[in-house]
């Protein structure tokens, strides 16, 4: 019954600008088609491009109708007030109108209690593997420390190499060179080898939290 009572409603549109009613029936069977066609939205355009053609309150009927198919209570309930704020109070549908808007009026009241109600959530911090990380940290000393031990080498071995009159100073530094290449490469690859741990322990740990369940609760 009550959407035949949209079409009933727009059919009485009247007025002293024939050009207006004219514009404003056209955006009514527009809306209407659209309507039918469940096109709620298209729907609303064409009705309230009507009501700025052609004031009348059954434009608004509609579109409280259109708001209220497409689940949009809160607009619903506003157009169905402002219809019977503008339609003559003597008017035949004003109970059932006014049970539509105690309906809404409680659909709304609930969607609001529901809303505040509803816990904020926060973002957690993301878990980190300690020993993914310290694993990393160590690498990455272990590996400056070397490469600094190496160039060191190789700058006291270049020293010697231009070194010609004191061959006391030149073996000197030979062996200081001697003594600490080893050292640095030897960091060198413990310093890699941390750092690849390192990766494989973050990538077993990330494995690991994002493998499914197999029973019980998280």
């Amino acid at each position: 019954m009550i959407r035949l009572l949209v079409i009933v409603f727009v059919w009485s549109l009247g007025g002293p600008a024939a050009a207006d009613q004219t514009v404003a029936q056209r955006h009514y069977k527009t809306g209407m088609a659209a309507y039918a066609l469940e096109d709620y939205d298209g729907a609303i355009r064409e009705f309230e491009t009507g009501f700025r053609e052609e004031p009348q309150a059954a434009f608004l009927y509609n579109i409280a109708q259109a708001h209220r198919m497409a689940k949009r209570p809160a607009r619903a309930l506003h157009f169905y007030q402002r219809y019977l704020e503008l339609s003559p109070s003597d008017r035949g549908d004003r109970a059932e109108v006014e049970k539509l808007i105690a309906e809404l009026q409680q659909v709304v009241a609930t969607q609001e209690r529901a809303a505040a109600a509803a816990p904020i959530t926060t973002l957690s911090p993301r878990p980190v593997d300690l020993w993914a990380v310290g694993l990393g940290a160590a690498g990455t000393v272990v590996l400056g420390t070397g490469a600094g031990l190496a160039g060191y080498s190789a700058s006291l071995d270049g020293r010697a190499n231009s070194i010609l009159e004191d061959l006391d100073q030149r073996r000197a530094a030979w062996d200081r060179a001697n003594a600490l290449w080893p050292v640095g490469y030897t960091a060198l690859a413990v310093g890699g080898v941390l750092l690849v741990a390192s990766v494989v322990k973050y990538l077993s740990y990330r494995a690991h939290r994002e493998a499914p369940h197999a029973g019980g609760s998280l």
